[in-house]
């Protein structure tokens, strides 16, 4: 049986796995943040004929932030429903507590969403509510395989101790 701590040490242990998955930061910064907030980004810095800062940061009102958030959260949905359901071998407990994450995440965010809801001007609710999305597409997806660099079957492993001359001999 899992406990709280066990639950904690796992958020802790993705998000520094987030870190030290450079391909996967480069996937989430290039595609998630970039090109997914394109619809956001691009009328105060592509259309407007003169940029302001206070047009770029106004465009990250709660109806766009909703807008890039809302699909991030239901693939995210989709992914992790359809894992549970094919993968049998899921350490339950751990499932569980996620899924508990999930379910107050999911609140919390429509919470900040509709605390403080602004069609037109950035709200630093909706702001936080959209970090907590991201981070929570981290947490979901940052031990998923198909983000992680393939290593050959014969690639070598362990020892810190490698010196190139020995290698190459």
């Amino acid at each position: 049986m899992y406990k709280v701590s066990d639950f904690f040490d796992e958020i802790k242990r993705k998000t520094l796995s987030f870190f030290e998955n450079h391909l996967f930061c480069i996937f989430f910064l290039f595609f998630i943040l970039i090109i997914g907030t394109i619809g956001i980004w691009v009328k105060p810095i592509i259309m407007e004929p003169k940029i302001t800062v206070d047009g770029f940061v106004n465009s990250f009102h709660s109806l766009n932030l909703i807008g890039f958030s809302a699909p991030l959260l239901v693939v995210l949905t989709f992914d992790k429903s359809v894992s549970l359901i094919n993968n049998r071998s899921l350490d339950k407990d751990i499932t569980i507590w996620f899924i508990v994450l999930y379910i107050i995440s999911i609140f919390i965010i429509f919470i900040l969403f509709a605390v403080d809801f602004s069609s037109d001007t950035f709200t630093w609710c909706s702001f936080i509510a959209w970090l907590l999305v991201l981070y929570l597409w981290i947490l979901g997806n940052v031990d998923n395989p198909s983000y992680q660099k393939k290593t050959e079957n014969k690639a070598a492993s362990g020892g810190d101790n490698v010196n190139r001359k020995v290698l190459e001999e």
